[in-house]
């Protein structure tokens, strides 16, 4: 059992999909004139996490332009979660 809480489940199933997870790979910018910022590819990993996220059990998020922590921390705030 997981939890003494009555509210949790005595177990976690198996992921329901054969995706296991889901592997995303951000795009290479189409020109070196339109660089996306941060919070654009926060946006847009916002929009795949709340369309697949259930039905794939995780996501993994690949070639983000994130070179530091600060970058990395800036990501995870503009998602909002």
């Amino acid at each position: 059992m997981y939890s003494w809480r009555a509210e949790f489940p005595d177990h976690i199933g198996a992921p329901n999909s054969p995706l296991f997870p889901l592997v995303a790979l951000a795009k290479e910018k189409a020109n070196a004139d339109a660089t996306p910022s941060i919070g654009d590819y926060a946006a847009a990993a916002r929009s795949l996490l709340k369309e697949h996220l259930t039905s794939h059990g995780a996501v993994l998020l690949r070639r983000l332009p994130l070179s530091s922590g600060e970058d990395f921390s800036t990501f995870v705030q503009a998602l909002g979660w």
